[in-house]
């Protein structure tokens, strides 16, 4: 009885000390994030990146933001003009903000993105492995070591691979606007993991109001609501009425702001057709650059479905699993939105943590990091090369883009592989037979 209770205290005192230790690790993290971001504002690098194609894009500039808000004050409609797109409501709480406090929201909001992203990836993993145990009788008798396992670091990993990574530093610096939308997305992704339906159904509304796109993630929140309430109808119309009663009520305060319904056009429009071809790290602006204008609307319709058509074959086929789903339609959004940029990754880069138990099944790990290193270090050397030093030309940039581009492609098919083949292993076992007994060869299509 006396070994019996040691072994208790032992075990309780190493939790306390295991918990004391992570607890010191995330204020680190934090501490050290704080730092980094204000030393390179206080050093003014924030108004170098500012400027950078690679961070800022026109839907995302602080130097744009200002221009609205310097317009909305000298009494101008800030959407008169091709200066402005960003919604009004975003632009009338920057009016309202002191000047002083904007850095700190930026660095706050960035901060609150990370601990809502480790909190999403705790929750998460819990609810997988309760998921396990009630499947776990389904399973294979040989896939005991593919099992997901309790890991009581990922979330401190997803923390510091969002904070620490330098494309969120930079966003941050820059103060692109694209740090709300991050803060947005991972809320929802938050309460869809913790069964808060209507909360992220409204984040939703708050993300396609923002910058459209988000609105794909609708289709996972359905999902998931059908997963978890056993596809209560009520429960899921809740959600749809949650979601345009919010989404009505933002458009409808933005013309009550801003008297008037032209910003419908400068901020959608804008994105949807993409007329400012402005370089960035995405693939509309050399393309369009290129084409005849009476090709042009064919083209702009062929790639902004391009954009949404992938929702419903992947709704389809991760229909039971809606947060593998909203990883896959992030990674879309940020491959294929009008005006992408490098801080737009840093939301679903941050998120492959959550499905650490595939990284055996990954066949490209090596190549992908590879791909998005150089093209980092070369985006801006041949950015110099071509505006600056007038030694190259488009087709340098818009080459290492596509690098940029193919390498995301390249991450997005090998998580979706690994998640596909260890759910095939799950059921079939470790080493599938063929009908007539002999070992087979697992060939995913």
């Amino acid at each position: 009885m006396k070994n019996k209770g040691k072994t208790e205290e032992m075990k309780a005192l190493k939790s306390r000390h295991g918990t004391a230790s992570m607890i010191l690790k995330w204020t680190l993290t934090i501490l050290f994030s704080t730092v980094v971001r204000w030393l390179l504002i206080y050093f003014d690098f924030g108004e170098v990146f500012k400027r950078r194609v690679e961070i800022s894009s026109p839907i995302t500039s602080w130097f744009r933001v200002e221009e609205c808000i310097t317009l909305s004050q000298l009494g101008l409609s800030p959407y008169s003009g091709d200066v402005c797109h960003q919604p009004p409501l975003i632009v009338e709480i920057f009016k309202l903000l002191p000047s002083k406090w904007t850095v700190p929201f930026f660095v706050m909001t960035d901060l609150a993105t990370g601990i809502v992203l480790s909190k999403l990836c705790q929750s998460y993993i819990a609810s997988q492995l309760s998921a396990q145990d009630s499947e776990k009788k389904e399973y294979a008798a040989d896939t005991k070591s593919i099992w997901i396992k309790e890991n009581s670091i990922v979330h401190f990993i997803v923390l510091n691979l969002y904070l620490l990574n330098p494309f969120t530093i930079l966003t941050c610096v820059a103060q692109s606007t694209n740090v709300i939308n991050n803060f947005v997305i991972s809320l929802l992704l938050f309460s869809m993991s913790k069964g808060y339906w209507s909360m992220a159904s409204i984040c939703v509304a708050f993300g396609s109001y923002i910058s459209l796109y988000p609105i794909m993630l609708i289709v996972p929140v359905i999902l998931s609501v059908k997963k978890g309430a056993s596809g209560n109808m009520l429960k899921i119309f809740a959600c749809l009425t949650w979601f345009f009663l919010t989404l009505f009520a933002l458009l409808y305060g933005s013309y009550v702001v801003n008297h008037s319904w032209d910003f419908i056009d400068a901020v959608y429009g804008f994105i949807l057709q993409a007329p400012d071809l402005t370089p960035n790290m995405g693939l509309f602006w050399y393309f369009f650059l290129e084409m005849f204008d009476h090709f042009r609307l064919f083209f702009l319709v062929v790639y902004q479905i391009n954009v949404f058509i992938y929702a419903l074959p992947l709704a389809i086929v991760f229909r039971n699993r809606p947060m593998i789903l909203s990883y896959a339609l992030l990674s879309l959004m940020v491959l294929f939105q009008s005006y992408s940029n490098m801080g737009n990754l840093s939301l679903p880069f941050a998120l492959i943590p959550l499905w650490s138990h595939l990284y055996p099944y990954m066949r490209n790990f090596l190549l992908i990091a590879g791909m998005f290193f150089f093209t980092s270090l070369l985006a801006p050397s041949m950015w110099y090369l071509w505006i600056y030093a007038g030694m190259g030309n488009a087709n340098f940039f818009y080459a290492v883009t596509l690098a940029y581009n193919t390498a995301q492609v390249f991450l997005l098919s090998d998580v979706l592989y690994a998640f596909l083949r260890h759910q095939f292993h799950l059921k079939n076992g470790l080493s599938p037979k063929t009908k007539d007994g002999k070992e087979g060869i697992v060939i995913m299509k």
